[in-house]
């Protein structure tokens, strides 16, 4: 017997709801967003990533288990394999990102690097360029700048930029693609669970909401790694509109900025 556990997410009961204790997986990338951490990632916006909830899949393991436990399984000539995937309850890249900005548009974090925004493409060197642009030079900047005013760093900007490009660069198999993995044995094993145990051990997903699990992966990762305040709600949406502004004069100056440039070019060659 064999059970493979894919992209493991936060937990949609046990021990409580919304637990996770690490920041793998689609989970992280969203909470990167929150943070203003991570502006552009590598992926196909209409691939669909395959995950389940941890408790999902743990009681599944139990579950498989027992059943392998209580029949012979030398009788089986194959060997079996559950895919503990989530297949037809899926959500494509895209619909994540919006979801991770909307979110923090409305929930932000007490300390944001910069206002929520993703940008999704599938080109390598296009992601290598923007992330250069739009995630490297910002983080040498305030490494700098925090180095200057001599104020301590707990994380060096630069360093967890060049990781998270690393890490992403590796996942970009899966994050480029779909890959569909069949769960017929994995949701086989529902039957098999005694009435006086399916409380504990029913794992049956067919009528979660994907939107709303993912919600409470984040509300969760928010409570459970990052110890959000829930009272500070107010100071960080006033922060937020802050980052909001100064996001939109930025914007505005690059783009009177590249406009200028544009205009002195073509007045010096005419």
């Amino acid at each position: 017997m064999i059970l493979y556990g894919f992209t493991v997410i936060s937990s949609i009961a046990e021990p409580v709801l919304g637990w996770i204790d690490n920041v793998n997986g689609p989970i992280g990338l969203m909470l990167a967003c929150g943070k203003g951490i991570t502006q552009v990632t590598l992926a196909h916006k209409d691939s669909t990533p395959d995950f389940m909830a941890v408790d999902v899949s743990i009681k599944a393991m139990i579950v498989a288990a027992y059943h392998r436990g209580i029949h012979n399984s030398s009788s089986d000539k194959p060997l079996t394999v559950y895919n503990s995937s989530s297949v037809k309850k899926s959500i494509t890249n895209g619909q994540i990102m919006q979801l991770a900005v909307k979110y923090f548009m409305l929930h932000p974090f007490d300390e944001i690097l910069w206002r929520p925004r993703i940008l999704i493409t599938g080109s390598k060197r296009l992601f290598y360029y923007l992330t250069i642009i739009q995630q490297v030079l910002p983080a040498m900047l305030i490494d700098f700048v925090l180095k200057t005013i001599g104020k301590p760093q707990t994380v060096n900007l630069v360093n967890l930029q060049r990781k998270i490009y690393i890490a992403t660069m590796a996942l970009s198999n899966f994050t480029l693609q779909t890959w569909t993995f069949k769960n017929t044995n994995f949701l086989s094993l529902l039957p098999h669970i005694p009435e006086d145990e399916k409380d504990d051990f029913d794992f049956d997903f067919n009528d979660i909401n994907v939107e709303d699990t993912f919600i409470t992966c984040l509300t969760g990762a928010q409570k459970y790694l990052f110890n959000t305040n829930p009272n500070k709600i107010t100071q960080a949406r006033k922060k937020m509109k802050k980052f909001l502004w100064i996001d939109r004069v930025w914007i505005t100056l690059l783009i009177v900025f590249i406009a200028y440039c544009l205009y002195s070019i073509i007045s010096w060659r005419f």
